[in-house]
């Protein structure tokens, strides 16, 4: 890359409308700026990725070395653009150490006078609001404030600016009652503005409804909180519909469904379920959102409602195969430690049985189903080239391939009064009822006669290749068994591809 075309594509992605997809192509002009000492044009590239959401991205071009580059940089600009961008990228990774130092970098930085720094300098405030450290954040907010009476500022900042400073001020130790009503009637002025109330109203409103629940949190009634309650309900839930929410809004919606549940009084669940659902689609927005469903429907005695939302929550919250069923088992017993029922226990049975994935017979039931003694042939089979799969063409077509091979393996199985198990990411265990050697050849040698062809996937010319391990057991534990197959499979991966071993 040279100097014409680095500042040429640099220019492109300042448009806001660039088609930003390649990471490598970034990856290369970023390292361009790098290698050619132009720290301020790096610098906006980083900006800029703010823009397009490439916190990811973010975090993987920076490192100390970079930091230090911009940091010795002459132009204060440039190192705004970098602590910004540091403090988008840290906290999207949920990094509060790194968040929190570099947020403080930017406020200590003496160049408000700077265009941007001031709106920089107010994301770095909401950073630290955002952690709740509004005691931390007053000296911020005070500077912020002077700075509007002695130069003034434009609308949007101003308003945003009083907005942080009335959070900060009514959320103190000592909460500055005074000073809270005095911003108070400069932003109900600046409301005044048809134009601007359309587009602040809701977010002023709910900035309000947060502070008074706070303080009702904090030394209220019951009565006091079901009345503030009350108001979230009527004012903030019927904003998901029209996305008119702000990210305090939506931590309300949580903390309001979570008193309702507390207290026993469900009007919320019922009538908004469908709002919350078609407007929370985050992971950790989801998996709180079943948690609280899952529980409503279990308080209400509607025990196959809150399996469902129990199931799929179970599902979001596993981080490995390994630990899948365990967890599910645990959450299951926690909702149905009072319910006797034969239909829960089926259920419950049911989602310990199977694997959610491919339909298989999940890892869990193998060990419960040979707890005493294995008498049969285990085959032990995992696939060869998965890694590649993924990373040629993506973990979702990974998981159909996974998916599409393990059909395969089901009819085969099938077809051999076998069982199939899946045992882990892309091992599968089959059980064959039988000791003759000659039999378990036969077998294995039908399913690698199958897997010969190639197959379609998403329009893909796709193969199959695996190496399975075989053990022949009579009255040995499963762990034998298995151990021995996993010997075998593992000793013909060392010595080529697509094969078996006994």
């Amino acid at each position: 890359m040279d100097k014409k075309s680095a500042l040429s594509e640099l220019e492109k992605i300042k448009t806001i409308k660039y088609n930003l997809e390649s990471f490598d192509k970034i990856k290369e002009l970023f390292q361009y700026f790098f290698r050619s000492n132009n720290p301020k044009h790096l610098a906006t590239l980083l900006f800029y990725l703010i823009y397009y959401n490439k916190y990811d991205w973010i975090n993987a071009l920076l490192n100390e070395n970079i930091i230090s580059f911009v940091e010795k940089s002459d132009d204060p600009m440039s190192k705004v653009y970098l602590y910004n961008a540091i403090i988008f990228a840290s906290f999207s990774i949920d990094n509060q150490e790194r968040t929190l130092f570099y947020a403080y970098k930017l406020l200590r930085m003496d160049t408000l006078e700077l265009p941007y720094h001031t709106v920089s300098y107010q994301y770095a405030i909401v950073t630290l609001l955002l952690y709740d450290m509004f005691d931390e954040s007053l000296e911020f907010i005070e500077k912020i404030l002077k700075r509007i009476e002695k130069f003034g500022m434009p609308d949007e900042p101003k308003f945003c600016a009083y907005i942080n400073a009335f959070q900060v001020y009514s959320n103190l130790s000592n909460p500055d009652i005074k000073k809270c009503e005095e911003l108070k009637e400069k932003l109900l002025d600046m409301l005044k503005d048809e134009e601007f109330s359309k587009k602040y109203k809701h977010l002023f409103e709910i900035i309000c409804l947060e502070a008074e629940w706070k303080k009702v949190k904090k030394s209220g009634s019951i009565q006091d909180k079901q009345n503030v309650a009350k108001k979230m309900v009527k004012q903030i839930i019927p904003l998901l519909r029209t996305k008119e929410i702000n990210v305090h809004g939506s931590d309300l919606v949580f903390e309001v469904l979570r008193f309702y549940l507390d207290n026993g009084e469900y009007g919320p669940f019922l009538e908004f379920e469908n709002d919350l659902f078609n407007y929370y689609t985050q992971i950790n927005e989801r998996i709180t959102l079943l948690e609280i469903y899952a529980k409503y429907y279990d308080t209400i005695d509607n025990k196959e409602k809150s399996f469902l939302f129990y199931k799929e929550y179970c599902k979001m919250i596993s981080e490995n195969e390994e630990n899948n069923a365990k967890i599910k088992i645990a959450r299951f017993r926690e909702i149905f430690k009072e319910a006797q029922l034969a239909k829960e226990n089926e259920l419950l049975h049911q989602i310990i049985m199977y694997d959610e994935a491919t339909g298989c017979y999940s890892r869990e039931y193998l060990k419960s189903s040979f707890k005493q003694m294995f008498t049969g042939t285990l085959f032990l089979i995992d696939l060869d080239n998965l890694k590649a799969i993924n990373d040629n063409y993506g973990h979702l077509f990974g998981d159909q391939y996974i998916e599409y091979f393990s059909k395969i393996l089901k009819e085969i199985t099938e077809k051999n009064n076998a069982s199939i198990y899946r045992f882990g990411g892309d091992e599968f265990v089959i059980t064959l009822p039988t000791t003759n050697k000659n039999k378990a050849i036969e077998f294995i040698e039908s399913i690698y006669d199958e897997f010969k062809k190639t197959y379609m996937i998403e329009d893909k010319e796709t193969s199959f290749k695996f190496c399975t391990g075989i053990a022949i057991s009579e009255n040995k534990t499963l762990n034998m068994a298995f151990n021995d197959a996993d010997t075998a499979m593992y000793k013909m991966k060392s010595l080529s591809k697509n094969q078996y071993s006994f």
